[in-house]
């Protein structure tokens, strides 16, 4: 994984660099490393959050329960976020637009472009969805016949991700429009519920 990740990267680089005019190549560079921390730290902060917490449920799944449901957690878990597979292709498109149009004080585009966005996303995911609860059975059983006790985790799973769809994609939205001070404290806050309600 690691060294997909440099290839990719010495990819990205050189057709950057080769897709750059001459005269952009050639002028000097400057840096603001203290904006860019400013900015970058809390996006960090939340991703971390994030990142740790999208894991930690399996984790506690583990802990509280024991191995073997963790694992048929895991798997089922796995199987109904692929309902946001749709949102989350969007919003790696959307989000260079969003920062565009705010910055660009065109603010009630901002808000036409993200209404739209949910609009095209929530049938296709609503029928992701329906999909994924009808056929949550025979998909589970395809990693074994013990994967089945997953089939509500699954259905609960994948109906939690059609709100979230729903509900647009609220942390791009905040982070390219100068919030994500806001996100970080949100993600940190929800952190702190969401432990609490592991031991409650």
């Amino acid at each position: 994984t690691g060294g997909s990740y440099v290839v990719c990267a010495l990819v990205q680089a050189w057709w950057l660099r080769d897709s750059l005019a001459a005269a952009i190549r050639k002028a000097r560079p400057a840096f603001a490393p203290r904006d860019w921390i400013k900015i970058t730290g809390p996006i960090f902060t939340s991703n971390a959050i994030y990142l740790v917490f999208s894991r930690m449920d399996i984790v506690m799944v583990g802990l509280l329960r024991n191995p073997r449901e963790a694992g048929i957690y895991a798997v089922a878990m796995r199987a109904g976020t692929m309902v946001n597979i749709l949102e989350t292709a969007m919003a790696s498109s959307l989000a260079p637009r969003i920062s565009h149009l705010y910055w660009s004080d065109r603010r009630d585009e901002v808000e036409d472009v993200t209404l739209k966005a949910v609009y095209w996303l929530f049938i296709p995911t609503l029928f992701i969805t329906a999909v994924l609860s009808v056929l949550a059975h025979p998909i589970l059983a395809l990693f074994g016949h013990a994967f089945i006790a997953g089939t509500w985790v699954l259905i609960w799973i994948a109906f939690g991700q059609l709100i979230s769809v729903s509900s647009g994609a609220v942390g791009w939205l905040m982070n390219m429009t100068g919030q994500q001070n806001v996100t970080a404290i949100v993600y940190a806050v929800i952190a702190a519920l969401t432990m609490a309600g592991y031991f409650t």
